[in-house]
């Protein structure tokens, strides 16, 4: 019975190879509505899909590939051969320059899990009917993205990943957020958010990082110039590797780039992080002088980063510099970023490290439960002096 219906599969696709029809195996069969969805969508965004070819084909351009990671365009589709049924489940549209407003009909793709249209030009509100979706990963990262985040979006029990940076999204950040309780990566930096952080947030466990926001603002709201020097950290991460700090998993173990930082610094091996495209073009001296500087910016305690002002100062050369070791999060069993700042929530926001022995290694990020420790005893000695 199978061998009969593989051949009546052969024989359909080879009619439809030479009489250019729209015939098709029933084993691999997109649903119409889908097709229909796909069809708003690609009108909307200006996309030249070819529907003369199956969408879950993997081909005729419905799957192409780049050198770039920045770029991507793929549709992919979850086939059951049992009911000779495909849904699309995931769609990357990554780097594309794409324009128009966000499509609504996304929402008619009822399979949708992941959803990436970062770096492009879309405009418009995100739609309300998308929380409908079962969707674990939404990325509008770099678009023109305007109006208030729906509260809807509060409902997506699914939702592990939402990534808003750099749009122009305005009004307060609805606290229906604080229901995504899979959620684990927040990203929502260089908007235009007013109000304060709902209280609901911190009903989110499973956060491992909140893209270039400050872990202390992310998780308690407290903004003060040294948020600002964490982000310009990160920033000058991706500068120096030519990384995404989130796209970047070197291993299973460690989903960010940052995390990298903390284990190659610990192994002595940080100029691994340089971008390899320099090849061997460029000052050691001064890339190390530039990673130590992420390392500086980005440390747990905002009490222990440095003033922009004395970041120009180490950047110009006036000032060298070492970094405390920092133990990564993927290391620990607990983000040591969070346990950091839960320890030191009522400390001091102000305090400058322009007196502390940067060059000085005894510095420690780590005790034996893993917290974070402001110093060691000569580091405070040296300071109370």
């Amino acid at each position: 019975m199978r061998a009969a219906k593989f051949n009546v599969c052969l024989v359909i696709l080879t009619l439809s190879f030479f009489y250019g029809g729209d015939l098709r195996c029933e084993a691999q069969s997109l649903p119409q509505e889908e097709i229909d969805a796909l069809k708003q969508i690609g009108a909307k965004l200006k996309m030249q899909w070819n529907f003369s070819v199956d969408p879950c084909s993997g081909s005729g351009g419905w799957v192409k590939t780049f050198d770039s990671s920045y770029l991507a365009n793929n549709l992919t589709c979850d086939c059951n051969n049992a009911t000779n049924i495909c849904h699309v489940t995931s769609i990357q549209l990554r780097g594309l320059n794409l324009t128009g407003v966000l499509p609504v009909a996304f929402a008619n793709l009822k399979h949708l899990t992941f959803l990436d249209l970062t770096r492009n030009y879309l405009s418009g509100s995100i739609p309300a009917e998308w929380a409908s979706l079962p969707l674990t990963n939404i990325s509008l990262l770099g678009n023109r993205v305007s109006g208030k985040i729906p509260d809807e979006l509060g409902n997506m029990s699914t939702l592990q990943s939402l990534v808003l940076d750099a749009n122009k999204l305005e009004g307060p950040i609805p606290a229906t957020i604080g229901k995504l309780t899979k959620l684990s990566r927040l990203f929502l930096a260089s908007n235009n958010f007013s109000g304060e952080l709902p209280e609901s947030l911190g009903n989110l466990k499973n956060m491992s990082f909140f893209g270039y926001m400050a872990p202390e603002y992310a998780m308690r709201g407290y903004l003060t110039d040294k948020a600002d020097v964490y982000s310009f950290g990160v920033v000058t991460l991706e500068i120096v590797s030519g990384t995404s700090n989130t796209g970047y998993r070197p291993k299973e173990d460690f989903t960010y780039l940052l995390d990298w930082l903390y284990v190659l610094q610990e192994q002595g091996r940080l100029l691994e992080l340089v971008d390899p495209n320099l090849g061997s073009n460029y000052s050691n001296e001064e890339a190390m002088q530039m990673l130590n500087v992420c390392l500086l910016c980005t440390n747990p305690s905002p009490t222990l980063r440095p003033l922009m002002s004395e970041v120009v100062t180490i950047l110009e050369g006036k000032r060298s510099v070492k970094a405390p070791s920092m133990k990564p999060a993927a290391l620990n069993g607990d983000d040591l970023r969070y346990k950091s700042l839960r320890k030191q929530s009522h400390d001091s926001q102000t305090q400058s490290i322009s007196d502390l022995p940067w060059t000085d290694s005894s510095i420690s990020a780590q005790s034996t439960e893993g917290d974070i420790l402001h110093s060691s005893s000569r580091a405070t000695a040296n300071t109370s002096s």
